[in-house]
């Protein structure tokens, strides 16, 4: 039986469900890995380090996602500033917006070789543009998506990727020579070469690394702590309905309000009692405050 991502989820925030986490791992790894090694310029060991970092902050943060993007929307923000926190903490760029593009490589005239004068393009990219052409091409997001996971207006999207589009067109037409196609064929080639989807990476072990680095427990919905404290302060009322002097007087208002007999209410009061202090016990041991 296959489950969806929601009630994969469901499963991991309300029982702490490895083996359900575990699935979404296994389900979203390819992506998230080979996302994270374009932007590494295929440095897959970093990449895979990022790509696990992003599954630990993913189960942090699983009562944080509300449903209104796809999860693997969600995960790939969780990677991509993941990956731009590593370019900032090792200095190796100014700005990502300011890049520059690389076009020493020499040209290539067979259409054999196009398609690694593409890859090779890929890898000259701003960050920026080539995450935007990852994300909608291989990945098949949405500008809409996309614009979602940079943190960025959807225009920008757009922009980054008629220039990573732009790019590499001229990449494949460095050293002065022309492809022997039309314009029209130059960008049905690029629209063609860019779609195609990476290859499936193997899980070779990566979820089980990720489940034995995930935190003791996952983080539990703040919807929680609230009705542990309306919990109590009901409980307080109940306490100092039954202790104060005047009780009788509040409890014949219940009586003639809910048609509730004098015997009804005293089942009543103890009944609400011990729910009251069930309900309490079972949130603490089932949440962190």
């Amino acid at each position: 039986m296959s489950f969806s991502d929601a009630d994969l989820i469901t499963r991991v925030l309300l029982n702490d469900d490895r083996h359900a986490y575990g699935e979404l791992v296994r389900r979203y790894q390819s992506a998230v890995r080979g996302m994270l090694r374009k932007l590494t310029s295929g440095d897959d060991s970093l990449a895979d380090d990022l790509s696990q970092d992003t599954f630990i902050q993913a189960y942090r943060k699983l009562s944080k996602y509300k449903g209104h993007a796809k999860f693997s929307t969600w995960l790939y923000r969780i990677a991509y500033n993941l990956f731009l926190s590593d370019i900032r903490r090792k200095r190796e760029l100014i700005s990502i917006d300011e890049k520059p593009v690389d076009f020493s490589v020499p040209a290539a005239t067979d259409r054999i070789e196009l398609k690694q004068d593409l890859e090779m393009a890929m890898k000259q990219l701003t960050v920026n543009e080539c995450a935007a052409i990852h994300l909608c091409y291989q990945e098949g997001l949405s500008h809409e998506e996309a614009a979602r996971v940079l943190d960025c207006p959807l225009g920008t999207v757009k922009t980054h990727i008629l220039r990573g589009k732009t790019s590499c067109v001229r990449f494949s037409r460095c050293g002065g020579k022309e492809l022997e196609m039309k314009d029209r064929e130059k960008e049905d080639w690029l629209e063609m070469s860019l779609s195609e989807s990476d290859p499936y990476i193997d899980d070779d072990g990566f979820s089980k690394r990720v489940l034995h680095n995930l935190p003791a427990r996952v983080e539990r919905p703040e919807w929680l702590k609230a009705m542990i404290l309306l919990s109590a302060a009901a409980l307080s009322s109940i306490c100092v309905f039954i202790l104060l002097p005047d009780s009788q007087i509040i409890a014949t208002m219940i009586e003639n309000l809910f048609s509730f007999s004098a015997l009804d209410l005293n089942l009543l009061l103890p009944l609400t009692v011990v729910l009251s202090i069930s309900a309490i016990s079972w949130m603490i041991g089932n949440s962190e405050i």
